[in-house]
């Protein structure tokens, strides 16, 4: 049996070995060399390894014996090799670190938690992880550039919608500011430019058009959505917003719909129509608190084929979005009676400013033309009859 305690010196000032047994034997043993140094007056040991293994110094690959150790040695006294135990802690704290960068992945759950539940969270969540996770989500705001941005939406202008890119770069914004908000991460060091996008873009239907979708949807299998869609026709709602009513959320006896964090921003109410009413009156309650509920009786988050498959039943062309269509014709069909003015369908469908509604006032112009044709035609029949007496 070898003496595993005693040093055995070398030529080397500083190097030395001692005999170990070897890992899982008895009876085998193997050599097992150390340095010793002392740097600003504090002394170190380091083992080097296994007589014969190989083992890094820099960015070589050597054998471990005493010349090698003797090399190690002098590269750590000459200040070109942090010593070991130095070394380990440097790569401790630097995995600490790492641990602890506010990188996107970090921020944007971080953000979607202060969120809590949001009508866009699906969307926002598509959108993060189909074009800002793989390029962005291991990296701190910081370590983003302008440049960065700039291809992403480059690429985005290239096989998406305007809109789509400028939602994804949206959504980038909105996570970094968060960040910089809650002093998390350091701030953008450039402004995020959003690309230009026409969103004077309405979906009207014409009295036919919107027969047939009456019919469709009376004839659709899916009677859960059909009714969710007339709810949209009959109320303006977004399908977020209707996927988040609760029958807390609907005052039948005052004739009102609350609205909880809606996209427009700070909690709402609207008026309950009657055809809304007849709709929520038809719809059965089960013992989930959701008007129309999804999965096991929690929060919706899909409508699936159904919609798609009413659009077409009913002949409209495949750009019509059914449910922001049907919101769409909701504020059309009032304006185009001219009773109700922009402020009033500002409210009712709860968009932030007033400029959001503007797509909307050329059917409200529309109204006051024929309000006008219907004054002179009323005025022209009087002077037609003082002319015949």
């Amino acid at each position: 049996m070898k003496n595993t305690l005693e040093r055995h010196a070398t030529k080397y000032k500083g190097v030395t070995w001692r005999w170990a047994l070897k890992p899982g034997a008895k009876d085998e043993y193997e050599e097992n060399f150390y340095i010793e140094y002392k740097i600003k007056g504090q002394r170190f040991e380091e083992k080097v390894g296994v007589r014969g293994k190989k083992f890094e110094i820099g960015n070589q690959l050597r054998v471990v014996n005493e010349r090698n150790a003797n090399y190690l040695r002098l590269k750590i006294l000459n200040g070109e090799i942090l010593p070991k135990r130095i070394r380990k802690e440097s790569e401790q704290k630097a995995w600490q670190q790492e641990q602890n960068k506010m990188i996107l992945d970090r921020l944007w759950e971080m953000y979607v938690e202060s969120k809590g539940d949001y009508s866009s969270y699906a969307d926002d969540r598509s959108r993060y992880d189909l074009y800002l996770r793989k390029g962005f989500g291991d990296k701190e705001p910081r370590e983003i550039s302008a440049w960065n941005i700039e291809k992403l939406k480059s690429q985005l202008l290239k096989a998406r919608k305007p809109q789509t890119a400028r939602n994804v770069l949206e959504l980038f914004r909105r996570i970094c500011n968060f960040g910089k908000k809650k002093n998390l991460c350091e701030p953008l060091t450039f402004i995020v430019e959003m690309p230009k996008v026409n969103n004077e873009v309405t979906e009207n239907l014409d009295p036919n058009e919107l027969q047939n979708l009456l019919r469709a949807i009376a004839e659709h299998g899916n009677v859960e959505v059909g009714r969710m869609m007339l709810v949209a026709l009959y109320t303006g709602l977004r399908r977020g917003e209707i996927w988040k009513l609760t029958w807390d959320d609907i005052d039948f006896d005052r004739g009102f719909i609350r609205l909880r964090n809606p996209k427009g921003g700070k909690d709402a109410t609207i008026p309950l129509s009657d055809g809304a009413r007849k709709v929520f009156l038809e719809q059965p309650r089960t013992t989930s608190p959701y008007v129309f509920p999804g999965r096991n009786g929690g929060q919706r988050t899909e409508n699936g084929e159904a919609p798609g498959q009413i659009r077409e039943a009913a002949g409209l062309p495949k750009k019509f979005r059914p449910m922001q269509g049907l919101r769409h014709s909701f504020a059309s069909l009032i304006l185009e009676t001219g009773k109700i003015d922009l402020y009033h369908i500002q409210k009712l469908l709860t968009h932030k400013s007033a400029a959001m509604t503007q797509r909307y006032a050329h059917l409200r112009d529309e109204a006051l033309r024929r309000g006008s044709d219907l004054a002179s035609e009323i005025i022209e029949s009087a002077a037609a009859s003082g002319d015949r007496e």
